[in-house]
């Protein structure tokens, strides 16, 4: 566990801020992590983006920019938050492609 714990320091995340919101509870953070990883969300997400549902896609994006964020996942939180912003001002305009580089980087945490 704290393996993994580290390997996510290195890929930049907030590891020491999300110990403090989980209490400590590496286990309970990592049943969170391994769920986040393989949630629904995301794939509703690239959907609705294909759809061009600006008000399905923010919503979405939204809930999940809050769940990386909380388990101190910075550099998908970051990535997320542009999406979130452009959406926010009802536009869509390049996030396809920015979600698949957010799919691109999912991939380096999957492997955590």
């Amino acid at each position: 566990m704290e393996e993994r714990l580290l390997k996510l320091k290195n890929l930049g995340c907030d590891i020491d801020g999300a110990m403090n919101r989980f209490l400590g509870d590496k286990e309970f953070y990592f049943e969170c992590f391994d769920e986040l990883m393989k949630d629904p969300g995301f794939e509703e997400l690239k959907t609705a983006l294909e759809k061009h549902d600006i008000d399905m896609a923010f919503e979405n994006a939204h809930t999940l920019k809050g769940v990386l964020s909380n388990l101190g996942l910075v550099p998908l939180s970051e990535q997320m938050g542009q999406i979130v912003e452009t959406l926010r001002f009802g536009s869509e305009k390049g996030l396809l492609k920015k979600y698949q580089e957010l799919e691109i980087q999912m991939e380096g945490f999957k492997s955590v």
